[in-house]
């Protein structure tokens, strides 16, 4: 029998049909009415931002975290690590009127206010900072010690205009603050004759304790991960934090639910030592 024979176009046509009926088939055919295969949805983008809390910079609000703290310079001779309690509870208040800071600051008092004993000082202890146009400013300090047996002094650290830190950051992106001035000032209380105790407020131009060396501060955003803690499993936002050369701080900050925002795991490592700390308990009141 005598076969048909081929020329190279008559190949050519089938090569083409069947590479045709190929994609057709990876396509689920040639009928129009044929369902088309769906993209894969895209997968949520994680951000420094999914772990701020906008209710933290409320006056009104408050939080509370007690603590399991390891700290390898409290080792034993017998070198074990003891783990010890401590409680922090942060307040969100106005700042004195009378000082003049910017309208929307707040201050983050995170201790009673008392020392041996004094209740009559003034209520100005805390961390004061300002939330505005993406960014949180840490404007000043101020802690009350006690140098000398005669009077209470209350230390001021404060920064110009301030030491700013973002709210939004891509997983591993990394945000250096503009160097900023930084000064300090202390000061002693004075109780007048009718008792009234009397402290002068801070110099928020930075007066005659403007120090010689500027401040910075570099986040960096590691990305979400779950941590457990004696308080529980949370979805949380590592950040990683260098503001003094050779001493770094990590925290890992709860990203969802109502404790969002609160730090429940923290670590400051530095030359010899490691500072760990684990929430065992947490309170809110969110204004």
């Amino acid at each position: 029998m005598k076969r048909p024979r081929t020329t190279p176009a008559s190949t050519l046509a089938r090569l083409s049909a069947l590479a045709l009926l190929t994609a057709l088939s990876a396509c689920g055919g040639g009928d129009d009415d044929a369902t088309p295969v769906e993209p894969p949805a895209p997968q949520p983008t994680s951000n420094l931002a999914d772990c701020h809390n906008p209710s933290m910079y409320k006056v009104g609000s408050g939080w509370s975290v007690t603590w399991d703290v390891t700290d390898t310079r409290a080792v034993t001779s017998d070198g074990v690590i003891p783990v010890r309690e401590s409680i922090t509870h942060t307040d969100v208040l106005a700042p004195p009127p009378e000082w003049g800071m910017p309208a929307d600051a707040v201050r983050w008092r995170d201790a009673p206010n008392s020392i041996n004993g004094w209740d009559r000082l003034p209520d100005w202890q805390g961390r004061y900072v300002r939330l505005h146009d993406g960014v949180v400013d840490t404007l000043l300090t101020a802690r009350w010690e006690w140098p000398t047996r005669a009077f209470p002094n209350i230390a001021y650290h404060g920064y110009l205009p301030g030491l700013t830190e973002p709210i939004g950051l891509a997983a591993g992106e990394t945000y250096a603050s503009p160097a900023v001035t930084q000064y300090v000032a202390g000061h002693y209380i004075f109780i007048d004759t009718n008792n009234v105790s009397h402290v002068p407020a801070p110099p928020l131009d930075g007066g005659t304790g403007v120090l010689p060396d500027k401040a910075t501060l570099e986040t960096t955003y590691l990305g979400r991960v779950d941590v457990t803690v004696p308080a529980g499993t949370f979805a949380t936002c590592h950040v990683r934090q260098t503001s003094a050369p050779g001493v770094v701080q990590e925290s890992w900050r709860v990203a969802e639910g109502q404790w969002r925002g609160i730090t429940v795991q923290s670590r400051e490592s530095g030359d010899g030592f490691r500072l760990d700390q684990q929430a065992r308990e947490i309170s809110a009141n969110w204004n």
